[in-house]
């Protein structure tokens, strides 16, 4: 089945530029994947620390200990008096910040990933099986992470694929969780650039100044390099809650607009940026999906699920069960928090795609008409959220670089740490502003970095484990590892290659 015209002309220019900034991104990435990366610094107290852990996510920040930009959590083998000043969490906690951790920009691009092999309505039903499928295996994914890390004494991603696979080749997941990074930042530009300008346009404001480049470059200059220049993120990250009201808010929107019917005709539908578009088919629904362009939608779901590389921390900051192990607890927390993203995403996947099918733009907001008063107040509240979260991914961002460089880049930003942040949102800001379609970035990244991290890692490092004796596992447990690393590996390939197409 080929995929709709409308969805491969309005991606082009997007794949090509996500091509130039890849190979750019790579280059400048190689003084880093020779061998062991070196310690972390403690960017206020200089004090070397061996692994660093992004945060959990644009919303999770409750109980993670912090020291100045960078995080260091507290691993599952560490000893009792070292994590004596962290505030454990209960099994609803753990489970709502995880949930809270996954509701960032990737549930933005699931309609147009299902636009991407069909413009059958039929195709939400596949759409929606697969989301879930995939729920399951991320679920089951984090838990493994956890159980690695408590099998082999270590206490960070990076830690325990170094005791399962090799030091030598601990730049690999560094590489791909810094590059995770460095996208979510980019996202966040693209959602803040899109949001904003959508705002201002209906409201009078001057297309020179309320442009989309105008309001990314006005916006990097004028409060994000401020606000990323911050010694402490705790105060931005106790606003979590604006993001998790704006997600629920953009959900209201996105359903009331399929429901009511508002763009099947009348002033919404003349005022649409694209007239919705559907093609009958009349074969059975899951048959809409059996094309290699259903891959991007997978992509897609992988990037929005991804947020293992802090399944250490929520599992050291989980309170233990009454017989002493968090193993169990884990599990529950895991698989209510994917699931409970399931059914977010699938909600935002099934009413976008069905109120705009092939027409679904790669943020979905931008398919709704600038006169769009619901809308509207759904872009600001989203912009309010992209603006609060973005300081706190690019500290992650700017952290894991500085691990990667080593002590020169701790010198750096000691020396000139205004500097080192203005350079790093200089390479940021380019790429939101030449990519737009967040759905090619989205599907692109997951391919390419969260299969890795989400499934190929995990199911490598625990048949490693599992060869020396560390890790327990059932027959069907094993093959499922051995079905994981290829399957991740195919899919990643595939989902690249059709985002590119």
């Amino acid at each position: 089945m080929t995929r709709p015209a409308e969805w491969r002309r309005c991606r082009g220019s997007s794949r090509q530029a996500l091509l130039a900034l890849l190979v750019a991104s790579w280059g400048r990435s190689q003084y880093s994947v020779h061998g062991k990366l070196p310690a972390t610094f403690c960017l206020q107290s200089k004090v070397c620390r061996q692994n660093w852990t992004p945060f959990a996510g644009s919303h999770a920040f409750g109980s993670q200990r912090q020291c100045g930009n960078l995080q260091r959590p507290a691993g599952p083998s560490q000893p009792a008096e070292q994590v004596s000043d962290i505030k454990l969490s209960s099994p609803v906690k753990s489970g709502l910040n995880l949930l809270k951790s996954l509701l960032g920009s990737g549930n933005l691009a699931l309609p147009s990933a299902v636009a991407a092999f069909s413009a059958s309505g039929k195709a939400i039903v596949p759409a929606v099986a697969i989301a879930l499928l995939f729920s399951l295996v991320s679920a089951y994914a984090f838990v493994l992470i956890t159980r690695i890390c408590e099998a082999t004494q270590a206490n960070s991603y990076q830690d325990a694929w170094s005791k399962t696979i090799s030091p030598g080749f601990s730049w690999m997941p560094a590489m791909a969780v810094l590059m995770k990074t460095w996208f979510a930042c980019v996202s966040y530009l693209m959602i803040i650039g899109d949001c904003t300008s959508k705002v201002l346009l209906p409201i009078g404001v001057p297309a020179l100044v309320a442009g989309r480049n105008s309001v990314i470059i006005a916006v990097a200059i004028f409060v994000l390099l401020p606000l990323c220049s911050l010694k402490s993120m705790a105060p931005l990250a106790k606003l979590s809650v604006v993001g998790i009201l704006s997600s629920f808010y953009c959900l209201f929107v996105i359903a009331f607009r399929c429901i009511s019917g508002s763009y099947a005709s009348g002033a919404l539908l003349a005022a649409a940026p694209a007239v919705p578009k559907f093609t009958a088919f009349t074969g059975n629904a899951f048959t809409t999906a059996l094309t290699p362009a259903s891959t991007v939608l997978i992509a897609t779901l992988a990037y929005a699920y991804t947020n293992h590389y802090s399944a250490p921390q929520f599992y050291s900051e989980l309170e233990p069960g009454p017989d002493g192990s968090r193993t169990t607890r884990m599990r529950k927390v895991a698989y209510t928090a994917f699931l409970g993203g399931w059914a977010f995403f699938s909600a935002v996947m099934a009413f976008g795609f069905l109120t705009f099918g092939a027409s679904s733009q790669g943020m979905i907001l931008n398919s709704y008409a600038l006169t769009d008063q619901l809308a509207v107040l759904a872009r600001l509240a989203l912009s309010i959220s992209m603006l609060a979260s973005f300081p706190i991914i690019f500290a992650s961002f700017r952290s894991g670089l500085i691990s990667a460089v080593g002590a020169p880049a701790v010198k750096f930003q000691d020396s000139k740490p205004l500097t080192l942040t203005a350079f790093l949102l200089l390479t940021i800001v380019p790429s939101a502003l030449i990519l737009r379609d967040l759905g090619v970035l989205a599907a692109f990244s997951g391919a390419v970095l969260a299969c890795f991290v989400c499934y190929i890692a995990p199911a490598l490092m625990a048949i490693r484990a599992r060869r020396r004796g560390l890790l327990r596992s059932d027959r069907f447990e094993k093959a499922l590892n051995f079905v994981l690393v290829p399957t991740g590996f195919v899919l990643g390939v595939l989902g690249a290659v059709q985002t590119l197409r």
